[in-house]
């Protein structure tokens, strides 16, 4: 029969649902209870007191392979420190970049990095969702140094200095230098405009942001995705 929800039928729900979460040789790093069911009702946020029969919850679990975490808090032992937590960084970035009204109401915070981009999906003020793409800042270094026919370093400094991600926008016919890696591997300068810099970087963010969306459409958050995304890195 239909009885009010106690923190005791919470606790119940959230061990259950742990329990199925755990898989051999992995760490749960973090979990955080999303919302909660009620019979039929979804998306519930702070079920105690409410009367029903059934109680189920959305966890959002982070798990990595145990022997991976072994080897990171030994490398920081040898380094004379002591890890006190783990924290995904994923959720780190979410937690210092988006404001508190962002997390509660819901936002997709996705961190640009140099050699992965992450994502988090925020609502009800915890992560309810985590993902990430192998590639960042520096793939898009390299496409411009194949592109261009350049050095890593020559690579980065234009992409720093001239980088854009829209071919389109103003200032893109002005020339720019662009140092070439000659037959007898010197640099040589030789311009070019802006236009082609951008050509060689869009493609590669609209790539890695486009693999993000679909790690995101396809989980379990479809139904209840923020409509807010923030760009950080």
């Amino acid at each position: 029969g239909s009885a009010p929800v106690t923190a005791k039928d919470i606790k119940r729900v959230e061990v259950t649902a742990l329990a199925k979460a755990a898989i051999k040789d992995q760490y749960l790093l973090t979990a955080h209870p999303v919302a909660y069911r009620l019979d039929d009702q979804d998306g519930v946020r702070d079920p105690r007191g409410m009367h029903g029969s059934r109680l189920g919850v959305l966890l959002s679990v982070v798990l990595a392979p145990e022997s991976l975490l072994l080897n990171l808090v030994e490398c920081v032992g040898r380094a004379h420190l002591d890890v006190e937590q783990l924290v995904p960084a994923a959720i780190a970035t979410g937690m210092g970049t988006l404001i508190e009204d962002e997390r509660e109401n819901g936002a997709i915070c996705v961190d640009l990095g140099a050699g992965v981009t992450t994502a988090s999906a925020f609502l009800n003020g915890v992560p309810a969702w985590v993902g990430f793409v192998p590639a960042g800042g520096s793939h898009v270094t390299n496409d411009v140094a194949q592109g261009l026919g350049t050095t890593f370093a020559a690579a980065e400094r234009l992409k720093t200095v001239h980088g854009n991600t829209d071919p389109e926008a103003p200032g893109h016919a002005e020339r720019i230098d662009c140092p070439k890696l000659g037959d007898d591997g010197r640099l040589q300068a030789i311009r070019m405009e802006r236009r082609g810099l951008s050509e060689i970087i869009a493609p590669r963010i609209e790539e890695t942001l486009e693999i993000i969306r679909d790690l995101i459409v396809g989980s379990q958050l479809k139904k209840v995705l923020p409509r807010r995304g923030v760009l950080t890195g």
